[in-house]
């Protein structure tokens, strides 16, 4: 019988015990001109997004562009991350956000999922598109690490 209650015991322990992983709330942030391939970004600061907007709007946007994009929030309580991913017609494109509390880091994580579709036979589609997926998240505490996972499945 203490055999079996101690399995119990074990079982309930284990069985309510918290998860390492926490999901964060995250609001999806569209910002015109405000681009580049082949990066990721982490935003903490307005002073950091107007260095990175002004070299962008530079380097890429000036003649299709009036003005670098101005910050589209406070960064007081929030920060903003993106990573440009390029996709075809068909792709999927997943977002989450979440908290590993074991390793005390906020993971932004974007999965691409390639479809094949009904263009060319069932290849994959031939309508090329790209984004930064910026989101916009609530500022963790200044020793959790920031991170960006990116994967295509």
């Amino acid at each position: 019988m203490k055999y079996y209650l101690t399995i119990i015991v074990i079982l309930i322990i284990t069985g309510c015990s918290k998860s390492d992983y926490e999901r964060v709330s995250y609001e999806k942030i569209g910002i015109d001109c405000f681009s580049k391939e082949n990066t990721g970004y982490i935003i903490t600061s307005k002073e950091q997004f107007d260095l990175i907007a002004s070299e962008i709007y530079e380097n890429s946007y000036g003649p299709y562009c009036n003005n670098p994009p101005q910050a589209p929030f406070s960064f007081d309580d929030y920060v903003l991350i993106g990573r440009h991913t390029k996709f075809d017609t068909n792709d999927k494109v997943y977002l989450d956000v979440y908290v590993d509390k074991n390793r005390n880091k906020l993971i932004y994580k974007i999965e691409l999922d390639k479809e094949p579709g009904p263009v060319n036979n069932g290849g994959f589609g031939n309508i090329y598109g790209e984004s930064m997926n910026w989101v916009k998240v609530p500022k963790p505490p200044l020793d959790q690490a920031i991170v960006i996972e990116y994967r295509v499945l």
